[in-house]
């Protein structure tokens, strides 16, 4: 007891090594999910007090209150595949794009007629966070559910985009290839799963403008509207897609509320009146939303902003404009 006393206290006054941080927290999530199976609370209470020392070194927001909860959500209809390019919004989205001072990429696909509009939507920019819908999807697709071992760290992973459940999910669930082949049958084209993250840090049709990076965990906006749509049309029981990602309905209607109830903000969520699913991602050069919004019918969102020096302010405005144009 007072070593894992002694350890939660060092997480909490060091900013220990991302290696090092990362193997408390493993360590202290095993500890807690056998201490729970014994029926052990007071020893899971101690090992749980690790996590969240841990946790808070990988910048777990102070108003996250999710751990172990199965949020739930009635799902909108609506899951029509692309089918017609939405002129007029193409020519708003390029205005939008064309005038950014960095480098930018939209998508945007009605769920409920089909038609779609992007802009450089299939250029590569830094992914950060976004891929880990690959993870989400493999967990869920092998039937990790409520009550299972790896249901905390999926909960974390979408609720704030937790470093630390991202990288003892992709272990738990094979390594990166797995996640990898994840993306792949999500619909992902372009986009890449290279190795762990960095705990405690949180040829192309449509690529007019794409930016210069040295990142290799790549994604594009259209990538991850197709991933999201996936995520839709197994939940709305598209067959063709429930064997294409190995999604059930249920698995897939509970990533999608996974998603709906995750920190609110981002660069879109803040700007619609409807619940929105989605998955945020943000380094120091990049701010990322990829959402579907649940208004008159369901539609995907993405924006993907780059530049050396980005604000959070500035690609907040890029997101609501973005949002102007969608609204219905």
């Amino acid at each position: 007891m007072k070593l894992l006393a002694l350890a939660a206290l060092a997480l909490l006054t060091t900013a220990p090594d991302p290696a090092a941080l990362q193997a408390q927290y493993d360590s202290a999530r095993d500890r807690e999910e056998r201490a729970l199976r014994m029926g052990d609370r007071a020893a899971a209470a101690r090992a749980h007090a690790v996590v969240l020392a841990a946790e808070r070194h990988d910048h777990r927001p102070a108003s996250w209150h999710g751990g172990r909860d199965a949020p739930g959500f009635a799902l909108r209809p609506g899951a029509r595949a692309e089918r017609q390019k939405d002129a007029r919004l193409a020519a708003g989205l390029a205005e939008l794009g064309a005038s950014y001072r960095g480098w930018a990429a939209f998508w945007v696909h009605d769920l409920g007629t089909g038609t779609w509009a992007g802009w450089n939507s299939d250029a590569l920019f830094p992914a950060a966070s976004t891929v880990k819908l690959g993870a989400l999807a493999e967990a869920l697709r092998r039937g990790h559910a409520p009550g299972s071992p790896l249901w905390y760290d999926l909960r974390q992973l979408t609720g704030w985009s937790s470093n630390l459940a991202a990288n003892r999910l992709t272990v738990r669930l094979g390594g990166e290839r797995v996640v990898a082949a994840s993306l792949r049958r999500l619909g992902a084209r372009a986009s890449t799963y290279p190795g762990p993250y960095r705990a405690g840090t949180s040829t192309a049709a449509d690529a007019p403008r794409p930016p210069s990076h040295g990142h290799t965990r790549v994604t594009t906006a259209h990538d991850l509207g197709r991933m999201l749509y996936a995520f839709q049309a197994a939940a709305a029981g598209n067959r063709y897609v429930q064997r294409t990602t190995g999604l059930s309905r249920t698995q897939a209607r509970r990533g999608i509320a996974l998603l709906v109830h995750s920190v609110r903000g981002g660069l879109l969520e803040p700007y619609f009146s409807a619940p929105v699913a989605h998955k945020e991602g943000w380094m120091s050069d990049l701010r990322a939303s990829a959402a579907i919004v649940y208004g008159r019918t369901p539609r995907i969102v993405v924006v993907l902003a780059y530049r050396p020096g980005i604000t959070a302010a500035e690609a907040r405005a890029l997101g609501r404009r973005v949002a102007a144009l969608t609204l219905d």
